[in-house]
């Protein structure tokens, strides 16, 4: 199992996230090999590879609040 899919198990298991780090998100995807880092060409409907991306995200604060 591929270690992004384990980490959504764990948080479901303990209700709490592993680390999610760029860092060891991009090495996860790493580990999976070549096949696993492509996306769909829409214009030509060939695959493209693509390493991954991922970034640190902090969502700004919400202008209103729910109750």
């Amino acid at each position: 199992m591929s270690d992004d899919r384990q980490t959504l198990f764990d948080r479901i298991g303990d209700g709490r996230w592993p680390s999610t780090t760029p860092a060891r998100l991009h090495a996860s995807v790493s580990a999976m090999g070549p096949a696993y880092q492509k996306v769909l060409d829409f214009g030509t409907g060939a695959d493209l590879p693509l390493e991954p991306t991922y970034a640190r995200f902090t969502p700004p604060k919400m202008l209103r609040p729910s109750r």
